[in-house]
């Protein structure tokens, strides 16, 4: 095994970071264009684990894998106006397809309400279809000002559930459940500490009623 010695001053926390990130062969930021990694093999076994076991939490706590398509049309953020005003400005936008210009502009995801709720409209008639508790493992894209590797990236990836219930209060026990499915991944499995809190107003999520982080 290689023997690495680092002269980086832990002070400088964008220095350090940046060099283990490199050092270590979990990234490399070379790949041309600002925000966009290569996530070489290291990093690749570090996300598959994490995500195998989310993924194993969620469905045990009765949540299903689902994919939807990574481009979303304008008007379906535009009818979520409250909810995108904090994403807009991040949006990349899909405008031409080979030589032709596109009728209307796609966005490439940030977050996947606008992409999953309009189907859900369609699967949810009543309340014998509900709870309808869906995941999916996917990348994300976001224009951010100072991209840094795995903090904040242009491409990303993560994992988003979405869960429609009958009433408010299921909803709000399912979110505690959220914050209980991190902590058994992040601190028992991992033994990484977190600490949850609801948001204050002023850093809420757009549209939402509460923020947990």
């Amino acid at each position: 095994m290689s023997k690495f010695i680092f002269q980086v001053d832990k002070s400088n926390f964008s220095e350090w970071y940046s060099k283990i990130i490199s050092t270590a062969e979990i990234a490399d930021v070379r790949y041309g264009i600002a925000g966009f990694i290569v996530i070489r093999p290291w990093g690749m076994y570090i996300v598959k684990e994490l995500y195998r076991l989310f993924e194993a939490e969620l469905e045990k706590r009765g949540h299903q894998p689902s994919l939807f398509p990574t481009v979303i049309p304008e008007e379906n953020l535009e009818v979520e106006k409250e909810h995108v005003t904090g994403f807009k400005p991040e949006v990349f936008w899909v405008t031409e397809a080979g030589e032709e210009k596109l009728e209307r502009r796609l966005a490439l995801r940030p977050t996947s309400e606008t992409a999953m709720y309009p189907m859900y409209k369609l699967w949810i008639q009543g309340r014998r279809d509900l709870p309808l508790k869906l995941y999916q493992s996917c990348s994300v894209f976001r224009y951010e000002k100072t991209p840094r590797p795995f903090i904040k990236g242009r491409e990303f990836l993560w994992i988003e559930a979405h869960d429609a219930f009958a009433t408010l209060e299921e909803a709000e026990r399912q979110v505690l459940e959220d914050m209980e499915t991190t902590r058994s991944v992040l601190y028992e499995k991992l033994g990484v500490p977190i600490m949850a809190f609801q948001r204050p107003e002023w850093d809420k999520f757009p549209g939402a009623v509460h923020t947990y982080a």
